[in-house]
C-alpha cells in the first residue's frame, strides 16, 4: 500500500508544528537590491513604484527594467498584473563599451544631407 507524501505549504499546520518542535526557523533571502526585467499586462509603473521599485528603462508602458528589493520582487511576483518578472544580470564592462560607442555615434541632424 502507497502512502501519500504530504505537500507542505506555509501556513500548513504539519509544517507549523513540525518547525515549532524543531526549534527551525526557514529564512529565504535574495540580494539586496537588483535589476529586473518587468512585464506587465498593461501600464506597471505605478505597481513598480508601490513596491519600492526604481524604474530605470521604459520600454513600453507594460514592459520596463528597475530596481528592486528582493522583497519587492517576491511582492511584485505575485500581482496578478504582472506576467513575468525576472533579474538582469549586466557585464558592466561590455555595457561600458556600448555606451561608449553609442555616444561616440553621429546622428544627423534634421534638414542635413
Amino acid at each position: 500500500m502507497k502512502t501519500k507524501t504530504p505537500v507542505l505549504k506555509k501556513g500548513n499546520s504539519c509544517f507549523s508544528q513540525t518547525a515549532v518542535k524543531m526549534g527551525a526557523k526557514i529564512s529565504i533571502s535574495g540580494p539586496p537590491r537588483g535589476l529586473y526585467l518587468v512585464i506587465g499586462n498593461g501600464p506597471i509603473a505605478s505597481l513598480v513604484s508601490g513596491a519600492g521599485g526604481q524604474i530605470v528603462m521604459r520600454f513600453t508602458a507594460d514592459k520596463l527594467l528597475a530596481i528592486l528589493s528582493y522583497d519587492g520582487f517576491l511582492a511584485l511576483n505575485r500581482e496578478s498584473m504582472i506576467s513575468r518578472i525576472g533579474p538582469v544580470n549586466l557585464d558592466m564592462e561590455r555595457f561600458k563599451q556600448l555606451s561608449q560607442g553609442l555616444s561616440k555615434s553621429v546622428v544627423p541632424s534634421p534638414g542635413a544631407t
